[in-house]
C-alpha cells in the first residue's frame, strides 16, 4: 500500500495526547508528579536524555507513513503494544494506592511507562523505516537508563526498606 503517505508528525500526537491530555484528564497531582526530575549525577547524560527525547519527536516532521513492507507492519503492531503499555501505565500512575505505585504494571515493570515509551518508538521507527529514528532511540534509551538509576536513589532516599522490597520483587525493565 504505497499510497499511504501521511506525515510522520501524527504519531507523535497519541504519545502526547496521552501524556498530557489523559494524565491532566484522571488526576492534575499525577501530571505533576511525572514532571519531577531527580537529580542526575552524570549531568551529560540529562542533557543527552533531554536532546535524543526532542529529536524523537522533532525527526518525525521529516518523515511519510510507510505500510508497504512486512518491516513497517511489524512496527505498527509494537507502536500499537506500546501506546497501549503506556496508556495502561499512565492510568496505574495516576492512581497509586500506597506510597510505592506497585499496581497495574507496575507489578511487573517498576518502569512501565519507559518501557511502553521505548515499544512506542521502535514500532514508529519501523513505520517509518528509519535508522536514524533508530538510533536516536538506543540513544535515548541509554540516557533514560541513567535517569532511572537516579530515580530509584531518589525512591529510595524517601521509601527506605519497602522500596528496597519492592526493588528485589520487580524487575527495572521487563
Amino acid at each position: 500500500m504505497e499510497w499511504l503517505y501521511l506525515n510522520g508528525f501524527i504519531l507523535f500526537l497519541p504519545i502526547y495526547f496521552i501524556r498530557y491530555g489523559v494524565l491532566r484528564i484522571l488526576s492534575k497531582d499525577a501530571l505533576k508528579r511525572a514532571h519531577y526530575m531527580p537529580e542526575v549525577k552524570q549531568k551529560y547524560m540529562m542533557l543527552l536524555y533531554n536532546v535524543s527525547t526532542a529529536l524523537l519527536f522533532f525527526l518525525l516532521f521529516f518523515y511519510k507513513i510507510k505500510y508497504s513492507h512486512f518491516i513497517n507492519q511489524i512496527g505498527f503492531v509494537l507502536f500499537l503494544i506500546g501506546l497501549i503499555i503506556y496508556l495502561i501505565s499512565i492510568i496505574n500512575y495516576a492512581y497509586p494506592h500506597n506510597e510505592i505505585n506497585k499496581d497495574g504494571l507496575y507489578k511487573i515493570s517498576r518502569n512501565p511507562m519507559y518501557v511502553g515509551f521505548f515499544i512506542y518508538f521502535l514500532g514508529v521507527s519501523f513505520i517509518l523505516a528509519s535508522y536514524i529514528i533508530f538510533i536516536v532511540l538506543i540513544v535515548y534509551q541509554i540516557s533514560c537508563h541513567y535517569i532511572i538509576k537516579s530515580e530509584e536513589d531518589w525512591c529510595l532516599k524517601v521509601f527506605g526498606d519497602k522500596y528496597l522490597d519492592y526493588m528485589k520483587k520487580v524487575r527495572r525493565y521487563i
